[in-house]
């Protein structure tokens, strides 16, 4: 009989406000943490997460502010994302798109940030952006909770 082996995953996110211009004051960043749940790694179809990224403001000075959000490469670099648990590592990617085809990042590497400029948060609303994530199939890793930090920037 063969043997299944379950492993927990789970991705978090740090957030930070790296301030660039006039214009902003008092506001905030969450990330909500993809919980990947189970991988079986004999699954032939990869496993997907999927979490947001939300910017309240409870103040503005201007109505339209540009703003860029970025990601960190983690525990590994943008073109190969990595969790680890122990010495082990599994694979896994971070996108924009739920087609899985805009590596968020930095803008380098192949990667891109997302940018907007829109009337925000001048009742402290805020706006919410959705993050996918998706590790690939098959890979041969031992049972374990495996995790990564990622680190969320807005620049304004």
């Amino acid at each position: 009989m063969p043997l299944t082996i379950h492993l927990r995953r789970a991705v978090l996110a740090v957030a930070a406000l790296a301030p660039g211009s006039a214009g902003w004051a008092a506001c905030t960043v969450t990330a909500t943490p993809m919980a990947f749940g189970e991988y079986r790694p004999t699954a032939t179809q990869p496993t997907a997460s999927a979490g947001s990224i939300t910017l309240v403001c409870s103040q503005l000075l201007t109505l339209m502010p540009t703003y860029k959000i970025s990601l960190s490469a983690g525990g590994g670099s943008f073109a190969d994302r990595r969790m680890t648990s122990g010495g082990s590592q599994l694979r896994y990617q971070i996108y924009r798109d739920a087609t899985y085809r805009q590596v968020w990042g930095d803008g380098t590497a192949g990667t891109t940030a997302l940018s907007d400029t829109q009337l925000l948060n001048l009742l402290a609303m805020g706006k919410s952006y959705p993050v996918y994530g998706l590790i690939p199939a098959r890979q041969n890793v031992p049972p374990g909770v495996y995790g990564d930090t990622i680190l969320v920037t807005v620049t304004y």
